[in-house]
């Protein structure tokens, strides 16, 4: 019964190289090369031909692969091919020499050429003589190859028989670079979804945080009415003034601007209070979309786990872009997006931008909203299938329009809306130039949003 190679160890002893050895003499013993060539780095396709048969080698040097298979057939590619070693093509082999105590061997040529195999696991290659000068070598990163002699190997040529070896070695070839591959591709893939997956959740983890002391601790707002409800007494000059906090009925001190009055130091606590619900909100919505990415992260980490087939690892990780950089796959935006009443309210940010945001991003039943007779941004205000536009939800988002605009300083705007199927752009007009039809009209006075929370 023939043996199976079962392990790496195995297939790269002396003893399986010197079996192989045997066998390739008899398989390629008068076959002439009839194709040389490389279409995968580190790879080498090799075939022999003669009035019977082709036979084929395909040498893997792949530094943590290094192993060759047999195939019965080959097909080269079309494209990304390169012929390698050319002045062997067409030469007729007429020996096979094996290394006494090495795990290679070498083809003798015709015209005095030798095409050593060295089988040195990481550092197997290719190396080509000719009157028993080194020509090249295939791998041309293992420079120490350029010093090898082929006199200074000893010739031995017992034979170590085992007639299916080369079957074996192919099988095991087989398995061993399929194992190889799919876990080097879920490897990878998954690396980078583990780095992902930690940095989403320490950021959630951190903005939560973040998010709880904000809302927890110190309250502009009741601050603010504290003062103002204080505001008919003289400022003491103090950086700290004591008042009683009705919001939880004991007295309090407040830090104060002693230079300025109550009534100017509540105004800033508004203000301030204005910025911590801004905060407030952008850190919710920092979460919100973190959490949503977290959920994807893991859906495709069991994705990758589950794989058994290359080609559908790389497919995946590749519509996905799991392993491109962030800053090469975020989308710049034509817009600004905020959020009012659960309605996503688009403000383009250029003239060219506006253009892409109302042709391009907005769909027909979207609502379109600019300043009247005047320079501005596109508004976009995003439909809610089955629901009508709420008034107030119209009022902001025409407010806003005015406020992104060349009239944001006057107290009232006039601010045309139309369903977005109702917009259209001429061939060769100025970027943010369209024709509007069907629109109606709305005053508003200018607004922030931001402000205006």
């Amino acid at each position: 019964m023939e043996n199976t190679i079962l392990d790496y160890q195995t297939a790269t002893s002396f003893e399986t190289i010197q079996k192989i050895g045997t066998i390739l003499r008899q398989k390629l013993l008068n076959k002439i090369l009839i194709e040389c060539f490389s279409q995968n780095k580190d790879e080498l396709m090799l075939g022999f031909g003669d009035s019977n048969e082709d036979f084929w080698i395909k040498a893997n040097f792949d530094s943590d692969i290094a192993l060759m298979c047999f195939p019965n057939d080959f097909t080269r590619s079309k494209k990304n091919t390169v012929t390698i070693f050319n002045d062997l093509l067409n030469l007729k082999v007429i020996a096979l020499e094996q290394h006494q105590s090495e795990r290679s061997f070498h083809l003798v040529f015709e015209n005095d050429f030798k095409l050593m195999f060295k089988l040195h696991g990481k550092n197997s290659n290719l190396i080509y003589f000719k009157n028993n000068k080194l020509i090249d070598i295939f791998k041309h990163n293992l420079e120490r190859d350029y010093s090898l002699k082929i006199n200074d190997f000893i010739i031995d040529n017992e034979k170590f028989i085992e007639n299916n070896i080369l079957i074996n070695y192919t099988n095991f070839y087989h398995s061993f670079s399929y194992n190889f591959y799919l876990n080097k591709e879920k490897k990878q893939a998954l690396q980078k979804l583990g780095t992902k997956i930690n940095t989403t959740q320490k950021y959630i983890e951190t903005a939560s945080e973040k998010f709880i002391n904000l809302e927890t601790t110190t309250n502009y707002k009741q601050i603010a009415d504290i003062l103002m409800a204080n505001i008919h007494l003289s400022n003491s000059h103090s950086e700290n003034i004591e008042l009683y906090n009705f919001y939880i009925n004991k007295t309090i001190f407040i830090k104060v601007k002693p230079e300025i009055s109550l009534l100017k130091n509540a105004e800033n606590y508004y203000r301030k209070s204005k910025n911590q619900k801004i905060e407030l909100l952008k850190i919710k919505e920092n979460i919100e979309r973190k959490q949503n990415d977290l959920v994807l992260f893991l859906a495709q980490k069991y994705e990758i786990e589950q794989a058994s087939e290359v080609k559908n690892i790389r497919k995946y990780v590749d519509t996905n872009k799991i392993l491109v950089p962030k800053q090469q796959i975020q989308t710049i935006l034509p817009y600004t997006e905020y959020v009012f009443e659960g309605y996503k309210i688009w403000i383009g940010k250029n003239a060219q931008q506006n253009d892409i945001l109302t042709l391009k991003f907005a769909q027909k039943d979207d609502l379109w909203l600019h300043a009247k007779d005047c320079p501005g941004s596109h508004v976009i205000l995003k439909n809610q299938a089955g629901r009508n536009f709420p008034k107030n939800v119209l009022e902001k988002a025409a407010s806003i329009a005015a406020w992104y605009s060349k009239k944001k300083t006057e107290g009232v705007v006039s601010v045309i809306f139309t369903p977005k199927k109702f917009v259209r752009k001429i061939k060769g007009s100025a970027p943010g130039s369209v024709v509007v039809e069907q629109e109606k009209v709305i005053l508003v006075a200018p607004k922030n949003y931001e402000l205006s929370l």
